[in-house]
């Protein structure tokens, strides 16, 4: 299977697992990625009802919910994949993945979507992009899980249980800094990124085009870590 989509990683996990039950947070267009996810049991949340989503609320009322027993679904049910691609802003993805974790079953996978960067304005993030925050607030403060970030897509991020070295290189309110997220390991090296331009959304471009570049001289490459497609499948075989 070649990955170059989000729902590409969700179904190899999906059929690597034998998982059964997928969530989705964020659904906005089901026909993305939604209804392309081979899981038995599938719910959608979404607070735009133009998204046509099974519970169209916002995901904190979703889980608040949900552990009060006011759902369809049973208060302690625990999905086997989760999907966070919702409110693209870090005060809300922090809110987010520990909400996931605590309805993750037992080797389960969360995915995430937006994690490589993007700090700009688009259309649909009139604020910007900051998901990449909250997934490097997890790389630095927790030794208990298993974190990688696959550059593709605008950088797909998946989230297992299990142990990782956080980084701990500089402190978190540095790490958290365009700057830092954007420099090199060795300031006296060249720069893999001269040649590149920073979009309007954030991301590295030459000619309009998105630049898939996995480099070790990037902080972003050790801090996320961000690994290549060929990489992916040597570590989650």
């Amino acid at each position: 299977m070649s990955l170059s989509h989000r729902k590409d990683v969700i179904n190899y996990f999906v059929e690597k697992n034998g998982y059964n039950s997928y969530l989705e947070i964020g659904l906005r267009n089901a026909t993305s990625t939604f209804n392309n996810i081979r899981c038995k049991i599938k719910n959608s949340v979404d607070p735009n009802p133009a998204s046509n989503a099974e519970y169209c609320t916002t995901s904190d009322n979703f889980f608040k919910d949900l552990e009060e027993d006011l759902l369809m679904i049973p208060p302690n049910f625990k999905w086997d994949i989760i999907f966070i691609d919702g409110d693209h802003y870090y005060e809300t993805v922090d809110r987010d993945v520990p909400n996931a974790l605590n309805h993750l079953s037992e080797g389960g996978t969360i995915v995430m979507h937006d994690c490589a960067y993007g700090e700009g304005i688009t259309p649909a993030n009139p604020r910007g992009t900051s998901v990449w925050k909250s997934w490097v607030k997890l790389r630095c403060t927790r030794p208990d899980l298993t974190m990688n970030v696959i550059n593709i897509d605008w950088g797909v991020g998946v989230i297992q249980r299990g142990s990782q070295e956080v980084w701990d290189k500089e402190p978190l309110e540095i790490c958290l800094t365009e700057k830092y997220f954007t420099s090199l390991v060795d300031e006296n090296s060249d720069n893999p990124l001269d040649s590149y331009d920073l979009s309007s959304n954030g991301q590295f471009i030459t000619n309009t085009s998105c630049v898939y570049s996995v480099d070790d001289n990037l902080i972003r490459t050790k801090l996320l870590p961000l690994i290549t497609e060929e990489e992916f499948y040597k570590i989650y075989e």
